[in-house]
């Protein structure tokens, strides 16, 4: 456990873990935004009032994974950590406000890479995706929107759990996983809002899905980032964490500090398909509404373009026979003169060669086909519209497929940027 500034932290307890995940950490079972939220403040009021009642002082937390305007599950089982967040507040000032501060978990984006200083969805913006150590500005910012304080002050924070994993074998991956830590409390150091960071783990654990987050080995072997650990808040810091400069991306450690200047509400980062035009309607963003059957996997992705951003698609990995479906119910807006629905998307094959049979793609609506093509090369993009403007106005049904014509092997097939745009003719 590491504190900062002892003379203004007090003693408190977080109630619940991860809680916009709630079907996994915080045992409330499927539930909808709106369950999750009141649930949520209705406990944190009781919690409150009986840690007042012991000692006035103690602080009460919610806890918060990195997610924050977007989701890794299913809308019944996840929720965006800032919509929980904004629901909660609003109901505290609607009901009597009372002081709960924030524990959040600001993991690497990916948890095996400890590298979170290219966490690509980690944008400097009110809308990011995520918040880690890349952009952890972007909360305690938020925290201090009029709006979002409690008797004129922005509520507290505190890092309640983080780790940093050793990726891979040797020296090198030691020295980055040290690296990352000095790299990551250089920075909290130099944020007054936050009081706290707890590491997770002291030493490593043999059922934590591969990851080597610990300061000791599975062996109790120490590693490099023990010794930055323990220097942290000393008179022995600096000398500690000269080594591991270049290793945390830095020519000097003033460049890991947090921007100073005033963040607005776009990032710049997420998953908005790369068009003109209005979107009504994106694929990825309503993924988890979709029905799919006779997929291997299904998921969303991000995906390289020919200038080298990324950009976000639908993974819909066909069994050996047969289509593999993810079906949506879509409500077209109506149209106005001149104006007309069109739906975008490229096809692209992921895997590491071609496949000679190839993967048939093709999208319905409501059960018929307006759309087919056969992909063969890998990691081409195939750009396509479809013009929908005659269901304007109407509830339809909007399949996409994939088909691997008898050989599932590398049949890994991605619908780009899937959207339906209101555009003038």
């Amino acid at each position: 456990f590491l504190a900062k500034r002892w003379s203004d932290s007090v003693s408190g307890f977080i109630l619940g873990n991860e809680v916009q995940s709630h079907f996994h950490w915080h045992n409330l079972g499927r539930a909808s935004e709106i369950t999750v939220i009141r649930e949520y403040h209705d406990t944190l009021r009781l919690g409150w009032l009986a840690v007042k009642s012991a000692h006035a002082d103690l602080r009460l937390y919610t806890s918060f994974d990195y997610y924050w305007t977007d989701r890794h599950g299913p809308p019944d089982q996840t929720m965006p950590g800032k919509n929980l967040l904004d629901g909660v507040n609003a109901l505290a000032k609607a009901e009597g406000d009372f002081d709960f501060h924030v524990a959040h978990h600001p993991y690497p984006q990916g948890l095996v890479d400890p590298v979170f200083w290219d966490d690509e969805d980690a944008g400097l913006g009110f809308d990011t995706p995520i918040v880690t150590f890349s952009n952890l500005e972007v909360l305690t910012q938020y925290l201090e929107k009029p709006v979002q304080r409690i008797n004129g002050k922005p509520r507290r924070v505190i890092l309640s759990e983080q780790g940093f994993n050793c990726h891979g074998e040797g020296s090198d991956a030691e020295k980055i996983q040290a690296a990352a830590f000095a790299r990551a409390f250089a920075k909290v150091s130099a944020m007054p809002g936050i009081d706290a960071l707890i590491l997770h783990r002291h030493r490593d654990h043999p059922d934590e899905g591969g990851l080597k987050l610990g300061l000791l080995d599975l062996d109790g072997r120490r590693r490099p980032m023990w010794d930055v650990f323990r220097a942290a808040e000393t008179p022995e810091w600096e000398r500690a964490v000269a080594p591991y400069l270049a290793a945390a991306g830095l020519s000097r450690w003033e460049d890991a500090l947090p921007t100073k200047k005033k963040l607005g509400e776009r990032s710049g980062v997420g998953a908005s398909p790369p068009y003109d035009g209005q979107i009504v309607w994106s694929g990825v963003k309503e993924q988890w509404t979709a029905k799919v059957t006779n997929a291997l996997d299904w998921r969303a992705v991000k995906e390289p373009l020919a200038d080298g951003k990324r950009t976000a698609g639908l993974f819909l990995h066909p069994k050996a026979t047969g289509d593999a479906e993810a079906r949506y119910s879509v409500s077209l807006p109506a149209v106005k003169r001149g104006e007309r629905l069109v739906l975008r998307f490229s096809t692209r094959l992921t895997g590491p060669q071609p496949t000679p049979r190839g993967v048939v793609f093709s999208v319905a609506l409501d059960g018929a086909e307006i759309f087919s093509q056969l992909v063969r090369d890998s990691a081409k993009s195939h750009p396509t519209s479809v013009d929908l403007t005659h269901g304007a106005g109407k509830t339809v049904a909007l399949a996409f497929r994939t088909n691997a014509r008898g050989d599932q092997s590398f049949a890994w097939a991605v619908f780009l940027a899937p959207a339906i745009l209101r555009e003038h003719r």
